[in-house]
């Protein structure tokens, strides 16, 4: 009776570490799956239909963990360590991160230095310490600072990059940024003059010269400027989004319309900021149903947009849908109590 036991003791054993050893394999086999598809969504995630800014978001993320990956080694390699020691540049983590951020860059719809960036800027600053690539260092901290609103510290790191070599072309743009964030036109176009005598981007190049002639009122030159750096990078959309305004303010809407939808296939369309502005120069155009259309796909990208909503109220009363219209409006009022008033203006 005990050795029968025995051997079916033995046997439920072995049984036992049968399945433990099929559902370790399955496991295994799962997080590589899972690993895999990770790796797949972050190189699709560009060709992904959402919002272009949930798609960055997602992006920066993922960049920010192989951060935390490079800041872990860093400091683990200098724990015993009198002097400081360097990762390679060749680190993984490293160049993902570095990826990772440009991609995300490219499809951000705020502007470069918008407020929010800054830590990511931060961040890539950090891993470029890690490796000791100083000058990349440098430059991204500046960025920083100028999402800050600390002009100052940017202009001093900017000069100091621009110092150590006067043809640094981006040391020259970031300057260039700073002094017109600053207000001081003329140190902007000497920081220009220099950019173009180092072989700066033509497209860039117009593109500054827009601004500054937008800050001197001169509208009419700001837009020839504009339209100028859209023949040779018409993927600017922000330029795109800079000219339609003007082409509105000087009572050329078509025109701006134009512009608006030649960028709708090179990511306007996925941006609902850039889809509102389309749907206000639609509105201004009498094109009520195309208006309706585009701020429908602005709303639903951007549902907590309240201005959206607003003019999407706007675009069903012209098109004669006012139950739609009235709930729009109701809507955007819930989100912005201050609407409330313009309401009962119209």
């Amino acid at each position: 009776m005990s050795l029968i036991y025995n051997k079916s003791g033995r046997r439920e054993l072995k049984l036992v570490a049968i399945i433990w050893l099929v559902l370790f394999c399955a496991a295994g086999a799962a997080i590589w799956a899972l690993n895999a598809n990770s790796i797949r969504i972050i190189n699709d995630i560009e060709y992904v239909k959402v919002n272009r800014g949930m798609r960055a978001l997602t992006l920066y993320e993922e960049a920010g963990r192989h951060v935390e990956k490079v800041l872990a080694e860093k400091e683990r390699v200098n724990r015993d360590s009198t002097s400081t020691v360097l990762l390679s540049a060749e680190n993984p983590d490293y160049l993902d991160a570095l990826d990772l951020f440009e991609r995300a860059f490219e499809l951000e719809p705020r502007e470069k230095y918008h407020k929010e960036l800054r830590p990511y800027y931060e961040q890539i600053g950090a891993v470029h310490d890690a490796v000791g690539a100083q000058v990349d260092a440098t430059l991204a901290y500046a960025r920083a600072f100028i999402c800050d609103g600390d002009f100052r510290n940017a202009e001093i790191y900017g000069s100091t990059l621009v110092t150590r070599n006067p043809r640094d072309l981006e040391a020259l743009a970031l300057l260039v940024d700073v002094y017109l964030r600053q207000g001081n036109t003329g140190a902007a176009q000497n920081a220009l003059d220099r950019f173009a005598r180092a072989g700066g981007s033509e497209a860039q190049q117009q593109e500054y010269k827009g601004i500054l002639a937008r800050k001197a009122d001169k509208v009419p030159e700001a837009v020839d400027f504009f339209l100028a750096s859209l023949k040779t990078n018409p993927n600017n959309l922000g330029v795109r989004y800079e000219a339609a305004e003007l082409l509105r303010i000087l009572k050329r809407g078509p025109e701006g319309v134009k512009v608006l939808d030649e960028g709708l296939k090179l990511g306007g369309g996925e941006d609902p900021a850039y889809l509102h502005r389309l749907g206000i120069l639609l509105l201004a155009a009498k094109d009520n149903q195309r208006a309706v259309e585009v701020l429908e796909r602005a709303v639903e990208m951007a549902p907590f947009s309240d201005s959206a909503r607003w003019d999407l109220a706007r675009a069903y009363q012209r098109v004669g849908k006012i139950a739609r219209s009235t709930e729009a409006m109701q809507q955007a009022i819930k989100m912005n109590p201050a609407l409330a008033k313009r309401a009962l203006e119209q």
